[in-house]
């Protein structure tokens, strides 16, 4: 798959990058909260321009609008809006599917290791799902973390299914898996580290063929600016080329991200 097929798979699956993840599976929640998540998908460190080092992709922030309420016993019910926002190269603004979710934040719960698992229903609403054909999509994002004094450890892993009409486009399925670690540097800062791996299978294609997008290294800071707001910058750096294994990328495809999280309101 093109690099451009693996950005929109990742957006699809909302686990890009380490961070946006991190806030998935925040804990420290109200009855009810609102919540704003923004990702940058910003400009290549050798090329300063308005590009994230590929002609075909410019500079863009993925935005994230979600109401979260919880239920009981550790269940939580959300519902989550998205649009992308390109501020270069004459401005656009494009609305993204919202998806309803159903989360059980300690699935398994022992000492310092914990499960995070939840489950999201996409509802295609814009007018590319409908011109892809898609009818739905359900995914299953997962969280296995191990917390210590000094940081943390853990996984993310999701899997999505697509289900296209007769004209369908896209991939079927989509998957994602990430190992992280997290070192603990202060009360409000965090190194952080995440080696991401995406693939899929083609609507219509083999049913046992399963396509790499190629693996990925984001070193990071997460930055804890007050209790309701979160600022992380990162680098992307991609580990193979997608398109041809056997082709070393090149410094111009290491691009610059940056999440923030705000915690706008949260309320009985």
């Amino acid at each position: 798959m093109p690099i451009l097929a693996l950005i929109a798979a990742l957006i699809a699956l909302h686990t890009v990058p380490f961070h946006a993840a991190r806030a998935e599976t925040d804990p420290r929640r109200g009855e009810q909260d609102l919540r704003y998540l923004g990702i940058l998908f910003g400009p290549s460190i050798q090329e300063w321009s308005s590009t994230q080092g590929d002609p075909e992709l410019p500079v863009s922030v993925r935005n994230f609008l979600s109401w979260n309420l919880r239920l009981n016993d550790g269940w939580r019910f959300g519902v989550t809006g998205s649009w992308s926002w390109r501020p270069v190269q004459g401005q656009d603004f494009t609305l993204r599917d919202p998806f309803i979710k159903l989360a059980k934040t300690d699935l398994i719960q022992s000492g310092n290791l914990n499960w995070y698992t939840d489950a999201r229903f996409h509802l295609p609403m814009t007018e590319r799902s409908r011109n892809r054909d898609l009818w739905w999509g359900i995914q299953s994002f997962n969280s296995l973390e191990w917390s210590q004094d000094w940081g943390a450890l853990g996984v993310y892993a999701s899997g999505r299914h697509n289900q296209f009409g007769g004209l369908g486009a896209g991939d079927e399925w989509e998957f994602y898996m990430a190992p992280h670690l997290e070192i603990q540097m202060g009360d409000s800062l965090t190194l952080t580290s995440i080696l991401e791996w995406g693939g899929g299978m083609p609507f219509g294609g083999d049913s046992g063929l399963i396509f790499s997008d190629g693996f990925t290294f984001q070193p990071g800071l997460s930055w804890d600016l007050s209790p309701g707001l979160n600022w992380s910058p990162y680098l992307f750096i991609p580990l193979d080329s997608s398109d041809d294994p056997l082709q070393q990328p090149t410094l111009t495809q290491v691009t610059l991200g940056m999440t923030l999280s705000w915690k706008i309101d949260s309320w009985k």
